[in-house]
């Protein structure tokens, strides 16, 4: 099954109890299908925080396996995936499919969720950025939000590409709050990708078996945060190595 301007391009894979698409070239195919249509849909980037919140919650794993398709952002995933199977799948993380279309100048892009000094540094560091736009917001519960506002600011806008960098699962269940009230673009839970972008974290390229460890280079640089993601995932890990 595949149209690629009336979208509808089945690529799905089930397995940790959701669906995701692997593959740089599917997952490029589907972004840029809907950046050339007026569509609207949205895409999570599965890693290991995703992927715990999803098995223990029923209404959050319900807005990973109602989105327009899933990438896989872990390489511990994929890895679980490959040995299961015997495949050669890998991760295709938010840095990575940020860092390659925030560039793009002919896409018009909305980054929700950042301080406006990093908006400032990423342009200056694109340089040509007059297709970036920034909605800058308060720092409160997801169901405080202004929606109105951003629903007016958003469909004024029109973005073909909009990133939401609030975190997971906060991102989520924003992005299943505004996808009603949008009329088109393809929104994206890009999570941290901004600052891996502008180099406050590591992306890292070195890899063992296809393991890129970039969990451990986090959990050194934030070690509150990633310890408790860290050990909510152990505890569920289990499960996801029964649903790989």
């Amino acid at each position: 099954m595949r149209r690629l301007n009336g979208i509808k391009m089945n690529m799905k894979t089930n397995c940790f109890g959701i669906h995701l698409t692997f593959g740089s070239k599917n997952i490029d195919e589907l972004i840029e299908s809907y950046c050339e249509s007026n569509k609207k849909g949205y895409s999570c980037l599965v890693d290991i925080n995703v992927i715990t919140n999803a098995l223990n919650n029923k209404n959050y794993n319900q807005i990973i396996n109602n989105a327009s398709f899933n990438t896989c952002d872990g390489s511990f995933l994929a890895f679980l995936r490959n040995i299961k199977y015997n495949t050669t799948v890998r991760s295709y993380n938010g840095p990575e499919i940020f860092k390659k279309y925030i560039h793009k100048s002919e896409v018009k892009q909305l980054i929700i969720g950042s301080n406006t000094n990093d908006i400032e540094e990423l342009k200056r560091q694109i340089g040509s950025s007059n297709h970036i736009y920034s909605l800058v917001l308060p720092f409160c519960d997801v169901g405080d939000f202004d929606y109105d506002s951003i629903e007016k600011t958003i469909n004024k806008l029109k973005p073909k590409l909009l990133w939401v960098l609030l975190g997971a699962p906060k991102q989520e269940l924003f992005i299943s709050r505004i996808l009603p009230i949008v009329n088109s673009g393809l929104i994206i839970g890009a999570g941290a990708a901004l600052n891996f972008y502008l180099g406050r974290l590591n992306n890292a390229d070195f890899s063992i078996f296809g393991l890129r460890f970039i969990w451990l280079d986090r959990l050194l640089r934030e070690p509150r945060k990633q310890s408790k993601r860290i050990f909510k995932f152990i505890l569920t890990l289990p499960k996801i190595i029964r649903l790989a």
